[in-house]
């Protein structure tokens, strides 16, 4: 893992974690609303799990969260904090990227510009608007703040920042959101995981499937039952089924054969299912694969491609241990 730094269009300073993993295929994950890079816990597991499946992972604090630069929180800001983060991917050789944001870090990658984007990945994420009662969850305090001044201040113990300073228009943001302008402005599938375990989850469910119409073609929503928002508990489910999708999505290696669920029609002549070759299990700390043919111009695994055996036999499972080769 490697602790980089990098600047926003504000000219602050943010924090993030790169774990990297050989390719071109990159996943940069947006935390929750006033938490960090670390989403307690949550995204280091995530980032190990993309490693082995091949994806580089970036994790990174939004301006006025985590180690990054002071700053208020508005919903622009962290969506250009975002923007910034996917450029700076981008100036490292990563050509092919995928976003994944949990609860309002989903939120902020459905604003973002996608362009160029292969997909997104939600967990928890709010897909429309959302009127929260904010006087149930902060005190009087900061409540009397916000009236006064037009931000309040959350004192975080125990936290890597003491103290986060929340705007006006962050509060008032949740509840904007136009949600069919927000979602049909997309153009790559997403998708979509919550629970059903808490009042949060289930208001956000609801909110998603009403907003399932409005994403495009391919999208998919997922339900974990019994989880409550944060997913405490069913982590391994969420990063089993993110990591699966993104192997459908962008292949962490181009030219994998894609799973049957994406392969298209079938061709004419028969087809034939073979099992995972025992010689890749045998094989020394590296390989390079060439392109190989059968019967023509029938392609199996990528051509030019160099492989550590254990992160190939973990995409060759995404395949679901099996080739389809026409003959």
């Amino acid at each position: 893992m490697e602790r980089l730094t990098f600047r926003n269009s504000r000219d602050l300073t943010l924090v993030g974690d790169l774990y990297p993993a050989a390719g071109d295929a990159a996943v940069i994950m947006a935390h929750g609303f006033m938490n960090d890079r670390h989403s307690d816990g949550r995204f280091p597991k995530i980032a190990r799990a993309l490693n082995r499946a091949g994806y580089s992972a970036l994790a990174f604090d939004f301006s006025g969260c985590g180690e990054s630069d002071d700053d208020s929180l508005t919903a622009a800001k962290q969506v250009d904090d975002l923007q910034c983060a996917i450029a700076l991917m981008r100036t490292r050789g990563f050509v092919r990227l995928a976003l994944w944001g949990n609860s309002l870090g989903g939120r902020i990658c459905l604003q973002a510009d996608t362009a160029g984007i292969a997909t997104l990945v939600l967990t928890g994420g709010g897909t429309g608007p959302v009127p929260y009662r904010w006087e149930d969850y902060f005190p009087a305090a900061p409540m009397t703040e916000l009236a006064q001044t037009g931000r309040m201040t959350i004192v975080h113990e125990g936290r890597s920042r003491g103290r986060i300073v929340i705007d006006r228009q962050m509060l008032a943001d949740f509840a904007a959101l136009d949600q069919p302008t927000l979602l049909g402005r997309l153009r790559c599938p997403v998708l979509v995981i919550h629970g059903d375990g808490d009042e949060e989850e289930r208001q956000l469910l609801a909110l998603a499937r009403q907003g399932m119409a409005h994403l495009p073609a391919g999208s998919r929503l997922e339900v974990i039952p019994g989880a409550a928002h944060g997913f405490r508990g069913h982590l391994d489910r969420v990063i089993e089924l993110g990591v699966t999708w993104l192997a459908r999505q962008m292949p962490a290696v181009r030219g994998l054969p894609r799973l049957a669920s994406q392969a298209g029609p079938r061709p004419k002549k028969r087809a034939v299912l073979l099992a995972r070759p025992k010689f890749w299990e045998e094989t020394p700390m590296r390989r390079s694969c060439e392109k190989r043919r059968c019967q023509g111009d029938r392609t199996a695994l990528s051509r030019n491609a160099t492989y550590d055996p254990l992160v190939f036999r973990n995409q060759w499972s995404n395949c679901e241990n099996n080739m389809l080769i026409s003959q």
